[in-house]
């Protein structure tokens, strides 16, 4: 069972953040991206849980990307998902490609060997993280309860800045929670047969609306396996006045070669990703 969530933490990063790079600068842009899958328990103590599929990739290529535009940039990112600028330290093809790259010396040097292709991607991701670390801003969750709480502090914040921020809700958020009569109040036996009844959640992109009151532009990322489905379900959103205003869609087996946009009042435009790729690094 959840306990109430205690904000302060949060809140005080939050002002000290700003405080730190908002002093004499008025041409300011924020841009709150949500990265990585949540999680919702079937019991209280999350031993048994139902996960959303979300590497959080694309999250943190999008956050390098406004990153490198000038943005302050807020990540609320899953704990194991993927984070800017060490995206390729996790390739499961080649899980200790980084370590083997490197070689201590008798004084305890460290020389990345290796192909030149590899040295630039570590080289190209130190300075952009020494050069941003200062405009981003991380904070995690794993459940959607987690999610939920911190998303709404942040939202809550952030209403100050008007239509200086804006959305981008990458995560894999769940649709749906278990109703309290089904949530299992200790760990059940696997040799039962469980029912569990699920109860439909307030969208993220409503919880915007209507704490900031219209202002923020808000775009949400919609996943499936049928691409007509998909476009015509994403267009029926966009046509919803609390909904985003573009819509990034990709078929489950194309997410990371392609990916479609859809604009309310504009046809839907496809593009090719490189999200697969762990080269294109700022």
């Amino acid at each position: 069972m959840d306990l109430e969530y205690d904000s302060k933490d949060l809140i005080e990063n939050l002002e000290a953040f700003f405080t730190r790079n908002l002093e004499g600068n008025d041409d300011y842009r924020v841009i709150v991206i949500t990265s990585g899958g949540t999680s919702v328990n079937l019991d209280r103590y999350g031993i048994r849980y139902i996960d959303n599929f979300s590497s959080g990739r694309r999250g943190s290529e999008i956050a390098e990307f406004f990153l490198s535009r000038g943005y302050l940039v807020l990540f609320l990112s899953r704990k194991t998902a993927h984070l800017p600028f060490i995206r390729f330290t996790n390739d499961h093809d080649n899980p200790y490609r980084l370590l083997e790259s490197l070689k201590v010396g008798n004084d305890s040097s460290i020389t990345v060997e290796g192909g030149s292709e590899f040295k630039e991607l570590i080289v190209k991701n130190i300075e952009g993280y020494s050069k941003y670390k200062s405009r981003l801003f991380l904070d995690y969750f794993t459940t959607l309860s987690e999610y939920q709480d911190k998303f709404t502090v942040i939202v809550h914040f952030c209403k100050r800045f008007m239509q200086n921020v804006a959305y981008c809700l990458v995560a894999a958020a769940s649709d749906f929670k278990f109703s309290n009569d089904s949530l299992m109040m200790d760990k059940f036996s696997s040799s039962n047969t469980v029912n569990l009844r699920l109860e439909p959640l307030l969208k993220m992109r409503k919880i915007i609306r209507q704490i900031s009151d219209g202002y923020p532009t808000v775009c949400c990322f919609k996943m499936s396996t049928n691409r007509t489905e998909m476009e015509n379900a994403a267009k029926a959103m966009l046509l919803k006045p609390t909904s985003a205003d573009m819509i990034v869609c990709n078929i489950f087996n194309e997410r990371l070669t392609n990916v479609s946009i859809v604009f309310s009042d504009g046809p839907t435009k496809t593009l090719e990703s490189n999200v697969s790729s762990l080269s294109s690094s700022p």
